[in-house]
């Protein structure tokens, strides 16, 4: 038999190790559960955002192969809240429960969608070219007009339509904003910007020709565009866009590729290369 000293340290060195293996199954678990969360979050994230895009894709199928000239996208868009509004009215819970599916893919569209916007935008330029003087100011004239007539019968309509029904405004319901991007996300594409830079000027035509060459260049500059405007100060952004500070982070980007290279604007926009 031992002595009660040794019995106690004995007892004390059964306690420890039973604490520390507590701790560590707690810590394991927690590290388990946080992993399947996270693998959860991706596969509701590809699933809803790949329904989404195939719903699209189907669409603009059956449109095409029916030969209706209607936007399959806007028919998609009326069905979807025709479902919404039924559902909302017969069982709110399943609305609710739609909507909560497929937010994850409507976030990560409404994050990037200005990006779609912005390849328009950069070849204005060669685009306004073609185009006579006379018949620019025309164009302006019609644009700002319409622009103008628009909002005030919009407006106006509004206003009419709200008086005579007497509505009241009710605020919004809060909407899940986007996540802005990290500084890992801006690095990465920093990293990308750089590197297919001096790709294409070194290697113009490394991937066979200078368009494919020079798109990931064109792309890096344009998501980098997109990141750097999002991240203006809200008094900035309203007299300069994101977009537009992603329209024109891209077109100098293309100036100056077009400048080093030697090969010209219209060249890495994608006109009369090789």
């Amino acid at each position: 038999m031992g002595t009660p000293e040794s019995c106690k340290s004995e007892e004390l060195c059964t306690e420890l190790l039973q604490s520390q293996t507590g701790v560590t199954s707690i810590s394991t678990e927690s590290v388990t559960q946080t992993l399947r969360l996270r693998v959860f979050g991706v596969l509701h994230w590809v699933v809803s955002l790949g329904l989404i895009l195939a719903t699209d894709f189907l669409l603009k199928k059956a449109f095409a192969a029916a030969s209706i000239e209607f936007p399959s996208a806007l028919f998609g868009m009326f069905c979807i809240f025709s479902v919404l509004i039924i559902l909302d009215y017969a069982v709110p819970s399943a609305a609710v429960a739609f909507e909560k599916f497929f937010e994850p893919g409507i976030v990560f569209i409404q994050r990037w969608l200005p990006l779609f916007y912005v390849p328009y935008l950069v070849v204005l330029p060669l685009s306004l070219k073609e185009i006579p003087a006379s018949s620019a100011i025309k164009i302006c004239l019609i644009v700002v007009g319409g622009w103008l007539a628009t909002l005030c019968v919009t407006g106006l309509t509004a206003i009419g339509v709200r008086k005579a029904v007497k509505t009241e405004l009710l605020d919004a319901e809060p909407m899940e904003k986007p996540s802005p991007f990290s500084s890992i996300e801006v690095c990465a594409w920093t990293g990308v910007l750089l590197i297919s830079f001096a790709a294409s000027l070194v290697f113009p035509i490394a991937l066979g020709t200078r368009a494919r060459t020079y798109l990931p260049f064109l792309l890096a500059s344009t998501v980098l565009g997109y990141m750097i405007g999002s991240g203006l100060p809200s008094s900035l952004k309203k007299v300069f866009h994101p977009i537009i500070f992603c329209a024109a982070s891209a077109e100098l980007a293309a100036i100056a590729l077009g400048f080093l290279s030697k090969s010209g604007l219209d060249a890495v926009l994608g006109v009369n290369y090789s």
